[in-house]
């Protein structure tokens, strides 16, 4: 005879198993169902998961705005934002802001200066250069200021040619998850106009320049309210450009400085200024910015 506890086990087994025709009813009504309730999961019928487990994942940056989400990047990954100076980096742009320089200049009866002259009053804003032709008075500065912007707005903004190999750089970082901002002494509505025209103008999240009034045309100014914009750190960021003040700015906010020998400045002005590095090609600045992503 079988011990008491053996016994007891198997007459609660014969207790709870299902009688012969539930299981055939069973059996029945699964072949009833159609394929795809054969073949569904068992996590159908699992026990709930908890309410907050099962909301829906939504990521931050899809509720924010978008040039604040940065900030909000995954743990781990390294946010670099790199920011452009416009004229004499992206784009050469010599024809469309000569040309308007010297209509403004006529337009108050003088003569315009050498070109060579002229090439150095691209960069530095309107307010600091035409005072060296039509004096101090602020009344005259303003009048060649407006005549300047009246042949840009119509034709001068066009006219300009993107460096070769810019175009493929800036589509590489964009890939590569860079934040990219434009950040100018041109107005910001010209600025902001020939970027939204540009083949890659949409990897650009933010275009910082001076409003019509002039102010706020610093540089040191406008990279700092970057990268609060971006909640980016100064480690985290570099300010790219062909002149002194892109560097210098960019040292006032302890931000790397890179310059690039195809503009309008010289590699004398850059290293004067103290930029960390210089690039010789869209592709030299490429591994410039990877070096300085990894030193982030």
């Amino acid at each position: 005879m079988a011990p008491p506890r053996a016994r007891f086990r198997a007459r609660k087994k014969q207790a709870i198993a299902p009688k012969p025709d539930l299981e055939n009813r069973i059996s029945n009504d699964h072949a009833s169902e159609t394929p795809a309730r054969q073949t569904e999961s068992p996590a159908r019928t699992a026990r709930p998961r908890p309410f907050d487990e099962r909301r829906p994942v939504v990521p931050v940056e899809i509720a924010l705005p978008r040039r604040h989400a940065s900030c909000f990047l995954l743990a781990g990954r390294r946010m670099q934002l790199v920011l452009f100076d416009l004229d004499g980096t992206l784009i050469h742009s010599e024809a469309g802001i000569v040309g308007s320089l010297r209509h403004a200049l006529a337009r108050l009866g003088h003569e315009a200066p050498p070109l060579e002259e002229l090439r150095r009053w691209i960069g530095p804003p309107l307010r600091q250069s035409f005072p060296k032709v039509v004096g101090d008075d602020p009344a005259r500065i303003e009048q060649a200021v407006a005549h300047y912007r009246e042949r840009f707005d119509a034709t001068g903004w066009s006219e300009h040619e993107v460096y070769p190999g810019i175009a493929e750089l800036i589509e590489a970082l964009a890939v590569d998850a860079r934040e990219l901002a434009i950040v100018t002494t041109k107005m910001q509505a010209q600025a902001q106009r020939i970027i939204d025209h540009l083949p890659f103008g949409r990897h650009f999240r933010a275009v910082y320049g001076p409003g019509g009034d002039g102010l706020h045309s610093e540089k040191a100014q406008m990279i700092a309210r970057a990268l609060a914009d971006f909640g980016a750190a100064p480690e985290q960021a570099v300010m790219i450009g062909d002149r002194h003040f892109d560097i210098e700015g960019a040292r006032s906010n302890g931000v790397r400085g890179l310059g690039v020998a195809w503009g309008f400045g010289s590699r004398d002005e850059l290293e004067q200024a103290g930029a960390d590095a210089i690039a010789a090609t869209p592709a030299e600045l490429a591994m410039l910015l990877q070096r300085a992503r990894a030193a982030a």
